[in-house]
């Protein structure tokens, strides 16, 4: 017997990937090598970034923005927003356990969200999110 995914069916309806198997390994020297995502670090077997809002609304805003590039990329980061504007975000491609190329596209997008934002990167505060 299957299993009826209504989710999936929609996705697949409409022509966008699934995401199931698009993505490749990504190992934690081949991260250490991408200039582009400074703003992120590697620990627990995904990577981690951290920013500084400015206040607790605009953390919110920066969140809804990394919640539609999520859905649009049908892969979805832990994320954690602490007063007064903080936030921290966790990639992992569970499926493999472990870093893919899924978790590192999603990065540069967030990164440059939240350029877009005023957002500012500290990695001196980053920490993985449970």
């Amino acid at each position: 017997m299957s299993h009826f995914d209504p989710v999936r069916l929609a996705i697949v309806g409409a022509g966008c990937s699934t995401g199931v198997m698009d993505y490749q390994p990504v190992t934690e020297a081949e991260f250490s090598d991408m200039a582009d995502l400074g703003d992120w670090k590697y620990a627990v077997g995904g990577i981690h970034a951290a920013f500084e809002a400015g206040s607790y609304p605009h953390a919110s805003e920066l969140v809804a923005a990394i919640t539609v590039a999520a859905e649009g990329q049908v892969h979805h980061p832990n994320i954690d927003i602490r007063y007064p504007g903080q936030v921290f975000v966790s990639l992992t491609t569970h499926a493999v356990g472990g870093l893919t190329t899924r978790d590192t596209t999603l990065a540069g997008e967030i990164s440059r969200l939240a350029a877009l934002a005023g957002a500012t990167p500290n990695t001196a505060s980053i920490r993985p999110c449970r």
